[in-house]
């Protein structure tokens, strides 16, 4: 069968990792490719991966490379998830072709194929995106599925969905990728929480959230929702799908329909056989305890694991193979790993806690008093006196990174005055100052938390990074000091 993309003129817009992966793809179902990117470095890693079978497009500005791509006769477009909607790009479909993200441009190679009944289980959410992406893989690998994480996390989802023989995708979506997917239906899907993030990028947080919920539209099996949060729970029931497909997710003892927790058992009274009568154990607490360290999850870790459970057993997963794909499931760095314990403090790393809802999720299982929190960077359009006030019972001191901390400084002095801050100036050395500084206003029994409810690009090449400085300082606090020492 030939593809609809053979001998088709198609632009693609950013070449980052799925730009070139959507451009490989389509440069073998035969379409002519041009590549556009202002960055001569992403040109030149294009020009390598594709050599000679892309045309390239090295116009600087957002206006030339907009009026170039314009007159480039293309039947479509590709457009990367880091180029936002008030970029001139965007007014191209007004000129000359549809707009598609490399989302779309995946499920309508997949329809076309013989993979076309690969079922995509979907995950959206302000945070902890990554974690159920992960452990919701893990279930249906261990569970003997040919499956495999895509999208925002692991592979470009358009390589697996041109290569097949896949039979469940765990598909990670940003609100970015959202944005101009259209004809989506994933077999199940999954909005895990919302908070304003991403400003700068959508314009608005009504324009973040609208996205968002574009992660329920054309869902066939089942549509997930965690009860406890506000917005996915109220688009979900204006959204027109059977009420049959919605399957709620508590913290709390599960009503039928739902999946939840009895004493200390992840149950499903969803997807048995009778959930009228019975709650099918899918997992206890100790299956958990290797994430945390803890014997109670922490709200986060059980939240992110009832959705990667109710994923899986909508795909059809037995309840033994959701237990073992727990107990075989590892953490991404940076998010909430314990570093080391000195001294009787605990140092914990969750750089990737970027925005404020993540930030506060941190903070959210520490003891009253107990947390020296490291917070800062680049705020993304973010306000923070609605966090500061949220957590201020949790910290006792905060030491404030970033090239500007006053957006903090106000935050915490109209929210929480009594709380010490500590002004980390910037220069060499950064996250050694910082720790030192956090650890001099702890004492055992305290928690250090590099939670930064900010982006790292201000001062370190990404979060990442900057929790890997973060772990080697607390590694080097503890070879400096006596006693009680630990390092993860």
């Amino acid at each position: 069968m030939t593809s609809q993309f053979a001998g088709a003129s198609i632009g693609v817009l950013g070449l980052g990792k799925s730009g070139i992966a959507a451009a490989e793809v389509l440069s073998s179902l035969g379409a002519k490719v041009t590549c556009y990117d202002a960055s001569e470095e992403a040109l030149a890693r294009a020009r390598e991966a594709l050599g000679d079978r892309a045309a390239y497009c090295p116009a600087k500005g957002e206006e030339a490379q907009a009026e170039q791509a314009a007159g480039g006769d293309h039947k479509l477009f590709i457009v990367s998830p880091g180029i936002p909607p008030h970029n001139p790009l965007y007014r191209l479909p007004e000129t000359a072709a549809p707009l598609w993200s490399e989302v779309e441009l995946a499920w309508q190679i997949q329809a076309e194929g013989p993979n076309r009944d690969c079922k995509w289980l979907c995950i959206t959410g302000t945070n902890g995106k990554t974690t159920t992406t992960g452990m919701l893989a893990q279930m249906l690998i261990t569970g003997g599925v040919v499956a495999t994480a895509v999208g925002n996390y692991g592979t470009p989802i358009v390589e697996v969905a041109a290569e097949g023989a896949v039979d469940a995708l765990a598909v990670e979506l940003s609100s970015a990728q959202l944005h101009s997917t259209y004809t989506l239906a994933p077999w199940a899907s999954v909005w895990l929480n919302f908070a304003p993030d991403h400003i700068d990028w959508h314009g608005s947080a009504d324009d973040y959230a609208w996205d968002k919920s574009k992660i329920y539209k054309g869902v066939q099996r089942a549509a997930l929702y965690p009860a406890t949060e506000e917005l996915p729970t109220k688009v979900l029931a204006q959204s027109g799908l059977d009420p049959k497909i919605m399957i709620g997710l508590t913290p709390g003892i599960p009503a039928p329909g739902f999946l939840g927790v009895i004493e200390d058992l992840i149950v499903d009274r969803a997807f048995g056989e009778n959930p009228e009568k019975q709650a099918l154990e899918l997992a206890s607490f100790t299956d958990l305890q290797h994430l945390t360290g803890q014997e109670t999850p922490t709200s986060a870790i059980l939240q992110d694991t009832l959705a990667a459970a109710g994923l899986a057993r909508a795909y059809g997963l037995q309840p033994e193979w959701v237990r073992r794909g727990i107990q075989e499931f590892e953490l991404e760095k940076h998010r909430r790993a314990v570093v080391g314990v000195v001294n009787g403090v605990t140092f914990i790393d969750d750089s990737k806690a970027t925005n404020t809802h993540a930030a506060a999720a941190s903070l959210r299982d520490v003891a009253e008093k107990h947390a020296v929190w490291i917070v800062g960077g680049d705020p993304k359009g973010q306000d923070f006196h609605s966090l500061v006030e949220v957590v201020a019972s949790k910290v006792k001191a905060a030491v404030l990174i970033g090239l500007d901390p006053e957006p903090f400084e106000e935050a915490f002095a109209q929210n929480a005055p009594e709380i010490p801050l500590k002004r980390i100036n910037p220069g060499d050395n950064l996250m050694e100052r910082t720790v030192q500084a956090a650890a001099a206003l702890a004492v055992p029994g305290d928690v250090v938390l590099l939670a930064p409810a900010c982006a790292s690009w201000d001062q370190f090449k990404n979060y990442g990074e900057r929790g890997e400085l973060f772990a080697r300082a607390a590694r080097q606090l503890a070879e400096g000091q006596h006693g009680e020492e630990h390092l993860g």
